[in-house]
Parts: C-alpha cells; sequence; structure tokens
C-alpha cells in the first residue's frame, strides 16, 4: 500500500471510512489514545 500513487491511497481510504459506520469510526478515532494510555501504563510498572 504505501507504494501505491497517492489517488489510489486516497480511494481506497474514502472505501474504507464509507464501509464502517459512524460508531465504528469513533471506536477506531479513540483506540490510539487507548493504546498509549496502555502503553504509559506498562513502562511505569517496569
Amino acid at each position: 500500500m504505501l507504494r501505491t500513487p497517492e489517488p489510489v491511497r486516497k480511494q481506497f481510504g474514502d472505501q474504507l471510512f464509507k464501509a464502517w459506520s459512524s460508531e465504528e469510526i469513533v471506536q477506531l478515532t479513540l483506540l490510539p489514545g487507548r493504546l498509549n494510555a496502555r502503553l504509559l501504563e506498562l513502562k511505569e510498572e517496569k
């Protein structure tokens, strides 16, 4: 995917978001923050 031309990547992204519901998109946008928080917790445990 990284080597594909920009228009193809944009089209893929657009179609991908059309396949998800609004709830799924919200969950996906929250996920990186939750992962970062968990990584910080794990780092603090050491």
